[in-house]
């Protein structure tokens, strides 16, 4: 079995579902398969109806397993009644481990949902990098923003962000001001005129690009005041 940690620093690319946890884990297994990623096999259960902050609170009631194609489809759908998967393993030919995953949540809000990869060059300061490290850094970066278009086009989250080693915040920590989400953001159109507002300011001098179910940012700075006002809608 494959120890389902990818080389750190990570890069992780995460939503935040508007419907169920569950249906938003499943159709990120769906978005990974569509920019290139193929099953490990190895999934990591936990049971299905406790709830936790991290999936690794309920370690001494998990276990994680090497299943067949046949059980692990229906195990990521949702179709057992004991257990749910909380870590899936799948691999890129060029990227190497990709892992679909819980993130924590320290609310009671619903889980973010990710999809955690190393970092490779992305993890060394702009500056660092050598001729070869920013092309590979572009090449991955360039995956990851294709990577959330397909999460947010399956999933129909409320927003997502690709970022490294970044933990996707709640709506709670959001509305609180206590953290803001990332300066590459996809914002759903169910934000709302004064939300999409508030993130058109904030990137104002950069472009916006418009996806099947919202709007793509990418700038430099975290939008601060526009996250915590869509913390208040994304229930």
């Amino acid at each position: 079995m494959v120890r389902l940690y990818p080389h750190p620093p990570h890069l992780t690319v995460a939503v935040y579902p508007r419907g169920t946890e569950i249906e938003c884990f499943a159709q990120a297994c769906e978005a990974v398969r569509q920019v290139g990623c193929e099953p490990e096999g190895t999934v990591y259960l936990v049971p299905r109806d406790v709830a936790f902050v991290f999936s690794s609170d309920l370690a001494d009631r998990s276990e994680t397993a090497g299943v067949r194609p046949e059980r692990l489809e229906g195990l990521i759908a949702g179709g057992e009644r004991a257990w749910r998967v909380a870590q899936a393993g799948f691999r890129h030919r060029q990227h190497g481990l990709v892992v679909v995953e819980y993130l924590h949540n320290p609310h009671e809000d619903r889980h973010p949902i990710a999809v955690s990869i190393s970092a490779g060059a992305l993890g060394w300061p702009e500056q660092l990098r050598g001729k070869s490290q920013r092309l590979s850094g572009r090449r991955l970066e360039k995956w990851a923003v294709k990577l959330l278009r397909a999460m947010a086009s399956r999933c129909d989250p409320w927003y997502g962000t690709v970022d490294v080693e970044y933990s996707l915040p709640t709506p709670s920590a959001l509305k609180a001001g206590k953290a803001s989400l990332s300066p590459q953001v996809f914002v759903s159109r169910h934000a709302g005129t004064t939300v999409l507002e508030a993130f058109d300011e904030a990137f104002a001098e950069t472009a916006r690009t418009e996806w099947d179910s919202g709007w793509f940012y990418s700038g430099s700075a975290r939008p601060t005041r526009a996250s915590a006002l869509l913390g208040r809608v994304a229930t």
